[in-house]
């Protein structure tokens, strides 16, 4: 049976003509749901809106019945003059329309997901492997449409690449200037890559009156590699169009990647187009910025240098995946176990060469942590665990039971779900893969920290190159199975999970936010943790505040609302609001607190901006005739 579900799902081209038992039961859905419609006619006084707004108890349920017969009747009766039985794509087209309209519709104006996100799931995947199947059927009949999108695949997944850079440069700038960038993911990276710039040192001071070497907290080498173009574009801006730009390069290349295992380029397109509608892919352009998304573009730029056998760009991808972040080189030791294991080294000499550089760039970012003041400081995020080597086996071998029992609650289970199933759960079928998956599950299952195991955020990075490079293999390896049911049932599946858990077309915009008094602003606003929704970006845009936090001076010590300190960070010394001794400007909300030694100089509407007393005595801040704030 499970032998004939998969032949169904992944591949034969079987009889063109449908089984008569399958032509009925298409026919008996088709005729139920036209049944339905008829009874709300005569129910609801011709109200056909009603049989959506309304979950209306049939009262005349013989009525129902009948017309559902006659219905049936009817449809069965086209189908034997129909001896190809064509009508039947018909009947297929509209149920699935349908039921796709109901099962959107039905959650449109909630947030149904909260309250059972396994059916929410389970819906866009039996939804899509309808859609898959009835793709398979339609492909005969439109050979030239798919032989034209084959031939052109390149163009239009360098075409969608293009238009999805374009769209969440807009979207994060547009978000940036309505003040949903944070201090912790933007403020301080940005500071970090500005100090760097100006100074050769990559240190902030947001938590630390005299600074803190940012290599104690991560181990971003790539800073150095990002300068000589921050230093074109010294903005917060340049932070989201990276971020935006690597996203999009890796799309791409997941196209080049697919294209070159699979030998079929229509497939590749299709992976393309998933990986960039992936709920988690996108959640990263609208969270900030976190480095370690910089690896995605590596990572795929790795497997194809692997594909090519050129070891010198495989050893050069890997080495600046390390870089990106100390968790990318705990990842890229694991990366150089897998390409052995999947014959794609280029022989032992030089996987035992590659496993040497990622273990150096591994060993390389811990002890430059531990000498900066950091090492293994996120040791807390995960349950019962010290930061130490005899910590870690403590809990391992006195509590396992307990450890084990804490990583597969309800909210861990939902974050494996939607991450996996835009690719149909196919990686887990390809062995060599679970190395990968390893770091993995690591960082999201066994830890306690919330934001780990959320689609939305940048720590499911490993865990989507994973699922990627072991669906394209495992396809490549499995009989037919890159047939366009497979390809089909996947686009339509990212599609569907986009509109719940993305941010093209969606429901709700996913925005990341600590503040839930954000929600004032935003009266659509709903949150679940860390985690904001939006049903559009709405806000206040403060052009005042904008135009005078981008006028402040950088010789300026600034402390910050959590939310303002991103558009004052490229600066030297930037403060949390709690450090405002050392500040000579407190940029904070209205009416929150008095700062004692400051004078408040003007209000805006989000922000009131306080400066010290001898700095308005001596004329270095003053505001002209037309209440413009004035910097020497």
């Amino acid at each position: 049976m499970a032998k004939k579900i998969t032949r169904n799902i992944f591949g034969d081209r079987g009889d063109e003509k449908y089984p008569i038992q399958q032509a009925i039961f298409i026919i008996s859905l088709s005729a139920l749901i036209f049944s339905y419609f008829t009874y709300m006619l005569f129910s609801k006084d011709f109200d056909i809106a009603s049989f959506m707004q309304y979950n209306a108890p049939v009262s005349s349920p013989w009525l129902l019945l009948g017309l559902f017969l006659f219905y049936l009747a009817g449809f069965t009766a086209v189908l034997f003059w129909d001896k190809e039985r064509k009508s039947v794509l018909g009947h297929h087209i509209f149920s699935l329309l349908m039921a796709g309209y109901l099962f959107i519709n039905a959650t449109k104006n909630q947030w149904f997901e909260y309250e059972n996100a396994l059916y929410i799931v389970s819906g866009c995947l039996f939804l899509a492997l309808y859609a898959g199947y009835l793709l398979e059927k339609l492909k005969y009949r439109f050979d030239a449409a798919v032989m034209f999108m084959e031939k052109n695949a390149a163009v239009t997944a360098a075409a969608a690449c293009i238009l999805y850079f374009a769209y969440f440069s807009w979207l994060g700038l547009e978000r940036h200037a309505l003040c949903y960038s944070q201090m912790w993911d933007m403020a301080w990276e940005h500071q970090v890559l500005h100090n760097l710039a100006q100074t050769g040192v990559p240190y902030s001071t947001i938590e630390s009156l005299s600074g803190r070497v940012n290599w104690g907290d991560h181990a971003s080498f790539i800073y150095y590699l990002l300068v000589p173009f921050y230093k074109i574009f010294p903005d917060a801006g340049f932070l989201i169009i990276t971020q935006a730009l690597a996203v999009a390069a890796a799309g791409f290349l997941v196209y080049i990647f697919s294209s070159r295992v699979l030998k079929n380029r229509l497939t590749g397109l299709v992976l393309a187009i998933v990986f960039i509608m992936h709920p988690s892919v996108q959640g990263y352009l609208l969270e900030d910025f976190h480095p370690n998304v910089l690896a995605l573009p590596a990572f795929f730029a790795m497997l194809i240098f692997a594909e090519k056998k050129n070891f010198t760009g495989t050893l050069i991808s890997l080495v600046l995946l390390a870089l990106t972040r100390e968790d990318m080189a705990f990842f890229s030791v694991f990366i150089a176990l897998f390409l052995p294991a999947a014959n794609k080294s280029g022989g032992l000499k030089r996987g035992i060469g590659l496993l040497a550089a990622s273990a150096a760039a591994a060993v390389t970012a811990l002890l430059v942590m531990k000498i900066t003041g950091g090492g293994l400081t996120d040791a807390s995020r995960f349950y019962a665990l010290s930061g130490s080597f005899t910590g870690v086996l403590q809990a391992l071998i006195l509590n396992p039971v307990y450890i084990f029992s804490q990583c597969f609650h309800p909210d861990k289970i939902q974050f494996l779900v939607i991450v996996s199933v835009p690719l149909l759960f196919l990686f887990y079928g390809y062995k060599p893969v679970w190395i990968l998956l390893v770091p993995a599950f690591i960082f999201g299952i066994f830890s306690q920290y919330y934001p780990h195991f959320l689609p939305g955020y940048h720590y499911s990075v490993m865990f989507v190159c994973a699922a990627f490079a072991g669906a394209v293999y495992y396809m490549a390896g499995a009989k037919k199975s890159a047939r366009i049911s497979v390809a089909g049932t996947m686009v339509v599946l990212a599609f569907l999970m986009n509109y719940y858990y993305g941010n093209v077309f969606p429901k709700s915009y996913r925005m990341i936010t600590t503040e839930v008094k954000q929600a004032l602003y935003t009266p659509d606003y709903n949150c679940r943790d860390w985690t904001g929704h939006y049903r559009q970006i709405k806000g206040t845009k403060d052009t005042a505040a904008l135009r005078i936090m981008k006028s402040i001076p950088e010789k300026y010590r600034v402390s910050a609302d959590h939310f303002a300190a991103a558009h004052v960070s490229g600066r030297r010394y930037l403060y949390q609001i709690q450090h405002y001794e050392a500040a000579d400007i407190v940029i904070a909300r209205p009416g929150k607190d008095t700062y004692p030694g400051f004078r408040k100089l003007i209000t805006t509407q989000l922000w009131e901006f306080n400066v010290r007393e001898q700095l308005l005595a001596d004329g270095s801040i003053s505001l002209t005739a037309e209440g413009e704030v004035a910097f020497k």
